[in-house]
This record gives structure tokens, sequence and C-alpha cells, in this order.
């Protein structure tokens, strides 16, 4: 039995939206070749291209500028609007007729109250899923039409089951769908050739812009006379790329934007990063240890509360202090043996796969 399957995601706002929906493509097509018709949505480009301009643009123009105000509208807009629901749904409802999808899925919920209303009204009856990004998740993403809840780890579960009436058996903890390449066996560090045991690898990471005070942590680092690699992956931010390249040196390689990030991530001591929800869940998968740097308000710094709570990552509010715990791993190493060992026990393997046969297996 074939299926024609939605993903709702948005490719312009987070990388990690869109990645995950492209893991939740692969493995649907590989899964069952020629069975399924995967098709992958922008949801605010479908809605309208304009649209998505605006509001894209308006999103890093607030978080770089103003990001207190970004946060209070993260946490005070609880509810879509009537116009933002009725004009999506309008948008919306004809692709919906036209694909006729037999299973629509999220990994963001801009399009969730719109289509869930289509579906509410519609012969139709087509599952919805919703797929979390990050270890928290904004209310957009809730609504009775929800089937599915496919969430990044038990404490979501609680919280959905609890704060908002959903039932148990609709939620799935299986964790972020990672690219494929990090579902293969992790190496042990100590037979990784790229590892020098007599120099600290670090990993820098601004996610796929290049977002945050990258260049100033590179020069703090390189101010100090401590025996270390650094590694930066700048994303697609260009800019910044030429910036670090003209002040290059050899304790420093600096990269663009990579398709081999898992070689990267089991090659570092640690990961500075700003704590995105799909490389937070890449650098579990891999077992650094990671450092968290400038959050974007709202769901980065629900990923920063989760790692910090479970004391698998060190959020790090001014950048100067890096080189102390660098310093401190590096006179006491067991912490981060011992780092290692608990992110283990947040590892969850295979969360596209897990996914996908639920999807199919309660769709035929």
């Amino acid at each position: 039995m074939s299926h024609k399957i939605l993903v709702f995601t948005e490719q312009k706002v987070g990388e990690g939206h869109f990645q995950a929906a492209k893991s939740i493509q692969l493995m649907l097509n590989n899964y069952q070749k020629g069975q399924v018709d995967v098709q992958l949505v922008s949801g605010m480009n479908a809605v309208h291209p304009f649209l998505e301009w605006l509001l894209i643009t308006g999103y890093f123009t607030l978080i770089k500028t103003v990001p207190f105000l970004w946060k209070w509208m993260y946490l005070r807009t609880t509810k879509c609007s009537v116009f933002h629901r009725h004009f999506f749904k309008f948008r919306l409802k004809k692709l919906l007729h036209h694909e006729k999808p037999d299973i629509v899925l999220f990994t963001h919920p801009s399009c969730v109250s719109a289509v869930c209303e289509i579906r509410k009204n519609s012969k139709n009856k087509f599952k919805l899923g919703a797929i979390f990004t990050d270890y928290g998740f904004h209310p957009f993403f809730i609504h009775t039409e929800m089937d599915y809840y496919f969430v990044a780890h038990e404490k979501i579960k609680k919280r959905l089951i609890n704060n908002y009436g959903i039932q148990a058996e609709c939620i799935y903890d299986y964790g972020i769908p990672v690219h494929s390449d990090f579902e293969h066996t992790v190496e042990e560090p100590n037979v990784i050739p790229f590892r020098n045991p007599h120099q600290f690898h670090i990993l820098i990471l601004g996610g796929a812009t290049g977002y945050g005070p990258i260049q100033k942590l590179v020069h703090v680092l390189r101010s100090q006379r401590i025996p270390y690699h650094i590694t930066v992956i700048t994303g697609k931010n260009q800019r910044l790329y030429r910036k670090l390249r003209r002040k290059n040196d050899e304790s420093t390689v600096v990269l663009g934007y990579v398709t081999n990030m898992k070689y990267w991530m089991e090659r570092a001591d640690v990961i500075i990063t700003k704590p995105g929800g799909l490389t937070v869940s890449e650098a579990i998968r891999c077992g650094t240890p990671i450092v968290t740097i400038n959050p974007i308000p709202g769901h980065e710094e629900a990923n920063e509360r989760f790692l910090h709570e479970h004391r698998i990552g060190v959020p790090v509010k001014d950048i100067s202090l890096v080189p102390y715990y660098i310093r401190k791993w590096l006179i006491h190493p067991y912490e981060l043996q011992e780092w290692r060992e608990r992110i283990k026990n947040f590892q969850k393997p295979n969360a596209a796969l897990r996914i996908v046969q639920t999807l199919l297996e309660q769709t035929k």
C-alpha cells in the first residue's frame, strides 16, 4: 500500500527543523522504496513567499538586535491569532486538497493550527504528527486534532500529559531525528587517529548561519597559552569565514558549511556551540561534551536548561570564562570522561527509523 506524506517544515528560519524533516524523508524513502511519496513543504513559503520573507527578516532582526523582545513575544504568544489561523488555513486548503495526503507531519509549528483546522472540517481524515526538534516546545505545536507527538525526552512527554492533557498513547519518546550518518557505531575516543592525546581539540559551531560571538570566542582562545587545537565551522556565514581565514594560525582550522559533521564532532574533546536542538542531539549521539553559548531566547534556552539540569552541558554566559574550563579539564581529564559516561544515558538511536515505523504500521 502506497502512502502520500507531507512534511511541513521551515527551511530558512532554522536549519535544525529542515534537517530533521530531510532525515524523515530519507528514512521513509529507504524504508519502503517505491511505496511512499514524501514531499517537504516550507510552510510559510506555501502560504505566501512575501510573508515568509517578512516573518523571517523580522525574526532575525529581533534575535540579533533586541533578543529580549523576541523572548517576551515567544513566551507570551501561546495561541495563534484569528488572522494567522484563518489566513494560513485559506492559503493551505488548496494545497492539501490537491495533494490528498495520508499523513501530514510538522517539524516546525508555524502551520500546525491551520492544517489541523483543515483536517477537522475535511472528508480526508489524514493522520497528523508533530516532531519536536528541541528539548522543549512551543504551545503552537499543541492541537486537539494531533494524532502523534514525537518528542526528544521523557520529561517533555510528562509535560504534555500533565499540562496539556495529551493522552500518553499519542506521545512517543524517540528522540530528535538526526542524519543517518550519526546512527553508525560511535568510535571510542582512544582509537580515533585524529585525536592527539597531548593536544586538546575544541570544535566551535555557530549553526548554519554562523550566529553568535564566534569571532570573539576564537580571539579569546587564541590569546591563551594552552596546548589545544581549534576547529571552527562557520556554516553558511561566508563573511565570518573570510574574517577568520584572514587571521588564521597553525592552531586553528576554519571551515565553512560541512556535510560530515559527525567526523568533526567525534574527533573533538569538547564542542562549543549555541544550543540548537539538532546540534545538541548530534553531539549527544557522538558522546561529546557540550559547552553552550549565546542561546536564542526561547527554544534554545530550553535546550540549554535541559543540558545543564542533567549535567551533560555547561552553559557559559561570559565567553572570557571558556579558557578557565578548558584548563580545568586539562588538569582533571577524568571530569570529561565522567561527562561522556553521563551523555551515554541520553543517547536515543534510530529516532527517524522508529518514527517512520510507528507511522507506517499504524496507517496500514
